[in-house]
């Protein structure tokens, strides 16, 4: 169905041959109603991408990333092969970053909120803290590795790692079910996976591999600006769904009854299609003597 054939068939639902002789505003307001109606139509039967996602993040040289620098004291964590460190921190304190030839000290005061420190430096490094005052370190991580030269390059430290699915799949609206790791047996549904909010993919840091992520595409986006004649990027049965509802949209003031018959027959033929999706599967007969 191009866009032209949509705008026709929804003056015609509407008694008219063009959105104008519908009402004053249909016009105005076709577009509106369209993206709501292709939003609709494409829930009926979502499309699904695949992402493959590389999920490696360097490991922390640290046996610990976390630590409770004591009032007066000095604690001391060393880790050889770096070549970069981050940490959080609050309160007040500071922290002395050396590989034997070069000596950074870096200082914070009255912090609320988790401040980030990071920096690159090679070789065997020791990181002391030190203070008048007791504070908590969290996030502490040395890499043996770095994908460039920029500070803000380094990722702070947590035991998972968050993947934002609209920043690999500009046409992802959010996660469309379990990720599959790679194994030796092949794909395999991800253990300890979780979806924060509706895009955002959380793995457990631990469990590096190869990830095929499924993603619900995002419906076509239509504007006055669009080709009349271009064809909407839905599959044929969900586009002849959508001057239902865009009649629907448009006539709900001025015909509540014609709205509501359509928005009816929308949810009837949406019923259909969801109805012939249904596969096959096993069924168990068992007679009454239970054979």
């Amino acid at each position: 169905m191009t866009l032209e054939e949509c705008r026709r068939g929804t003056a015609l639902l509407g008694f008219a041959e063009s959105l104008s002789d519908m009402d004053d505003t249909a016009e105005a307001a076709f577009f509106a109603a369209l993206s709501r109606a292709v939003w609709m139509a494409d829930a009926v039967r979502p499309r699904v991408g695949f992402l493959t996602l590389i999920h490696d993040p360097p490991p922390n040289l640290l046996t610990q990333s976390e630590l409770a620098h004591a009032p007066g004291g000095a604690e001391t964590v060393t880790a050889a092969g770096a070549a970069a460190y981050t940490f959080g921190v609050t309160g007040t304190g500071s922290c002395t970053v050396t590989n034997g030839e070069t000596t950074r000290t870096h200082t914070w005061e009255g912090e609320s909120g988790v401040r980030l420190f990071r920096g690159i430096l090679t070789g065997s490094l020791t990181l002391t803290f030190s203070g008048e005052y007791a504070y908590r370190v969290t996030g502490l991580a040395v890499y043996p590795t770095v994908t460039s030269r920029s500070v803000q390059d380094i990722p702070p430290y947590d035991d998972r790692c968050r993947y934002s699915l609209t920043d690999l799949a500009p046409d992802a609206v959010s996660l469309w079910g379990a990720p599959e790791i790679l194994t030796g047996n092949g794909w395999e549904t991800a253990a300890a996976w979780r979806a924060e909010g509706r895009g955002v993919l959380s793995l457990p840091r631990a469990v590096p591999g190869t990830y095929r992520v499924p993603y619900r595409i995002a419906p076509p986006a239509l504007s006055s600006a669009t080709d009349p004649t271009a064809v909407i990027d839905l599959d044929e049965d969900l586009a002849a769904l959508l001057p239902l509802l865009c009649a629907a949209y448009l006539l709900m003031e001025e015909d509540r009854e014609a709205a509501a018959e359509y928005g009816r027959m929308f949810r009837e033929q949406a019923a259909a299609i969801r109805s012939a999706e249904g596969g096959g599967g096993r069924a168990d007969y068992h007679s009454v003597n239970d054979w």
